[in-house]
């Protein structure tokens, strides 16, 4: 014959009285990673958007990308319209690179709040 004992009831903590509930403002939404943008795709759409020969476009395309990375491995905040405003918040060394883990602010489409150009007077 087999003896059974109660298993010793597991003691569950509960909130203290008078403090809020947990609520969930909103729920973690997943990201999915889209497409990506190789720097031979954003020659060739510079050289469409600006009507150069795509050689030119490529000097100008590196260069600016050039200017960007120093100014980012420095810690400079960026503000680059219509690209918004990059700011490193975390630099870390690995053995191959410098892992940089950068906030960036996007303006919304409605310009955040600034009234557009004024339009010309009859």
């Amino acid at each position: 014959m087999t003896s059974t004992t109660p298993k010793a009831a597991k003691a569950r903590k509960t909130p203290a009285e008078g403090a809020p509930a947990l609520t969930i403002v909103a729920p973690a939404e997943p990201v999915v990673a889209g497409p990506v943008l190789k720097k031979k795709d954003l020659i060739e759409r510079a050289a469409e958007r600006s009507d150069l020969k795509r050689g030119e476009a490529r000097k100008g395309v590196e260069a600016a990308l050039d200017v960007l990375a120093e100014a980012l491995l420095s810690g400079a905040e960026l503000v680059v319209p219509p690209l918004g405003k990059i700011k490193v918040v975390k630099v870390k060394e690995a053995a191959n690179a410098r892992i940089l883990t950068v906030k960036i602010r996007v303006p919304n489409e409605s310009g955040g709040g600034k009234d557009p150009l004024a339009e010309a007077q009859d």
